[in-house]
């Protein structure tokens, strides 16, 4: 189900600024909730969500670099963790919940990320470039941290 993603300016965008509680249950209503992730990621044609940004307080991201529902490199974060990053690049990002905005913001190249399926099972993955960013642009969202507040300078698309 495509649940509405939370603005900035939205009455409930408190949520966006709080930091996430760990996934303890991996059952029916976590699947529920990443199905509705990836369904309303998709709709807003995101590379990333986090449950905050459709109002859960729950530590999940879901991550597809390519954008398409179709992909492979479908990625689904519970309990992520960036144990430790190395090199950097700037780039410009934008945010599902800031439509419009874009911030040039500089972040680790290659990320080591442990983290948890829906099934619970312990992963540990290293990346690189744009899923790297994707991760820690993420990981600020679960820690209750928006992309604007890592930028010096905005501009519009």
């Amino acid at each position: 189900m495509i649940i509405p993603i939370l603005t900035q300016d939205h009455e409930h965008a408190a949520v966006l600024r709080t930091p996430t509680k760990d996934v303890e249950s991996f059952d029916e209503e976590l699947r529920d909730l990443v199905a509705d992730m990836w369904d309303s990621m998709y709709a807003a044609n995101g590379v990333g969500l986090a449950a905050t940004q459709i109002g859960s307080v729950l530590r999940v991201a879901v991550i597809d670099v390519l954008g398409t529902e179709a992909s492979k490199r479908r990625l689904v974060l519970v309990n992520p963790v960036i144990e430790w990053h190395d090199g950097q690049e700037n780039a410009v990002e934008g945010c599902l919940s800031m439509p419009g905005k874009s911030w040039p913001i500089v972040r680790a190249y290659t990320v080591s990320l442990t983290y948890q399926s829906m099934d619970g099972l312990e992963y540990r993955k290293i990346c690189r470039g744009l899923l790297a960013r994707a991760i820690q642009h993420e990981c600020d969202h679960l820690d209750g941290v928006l992309c604007n507040s890592k930028a010096d300078t905005v501009s519009t698309w």
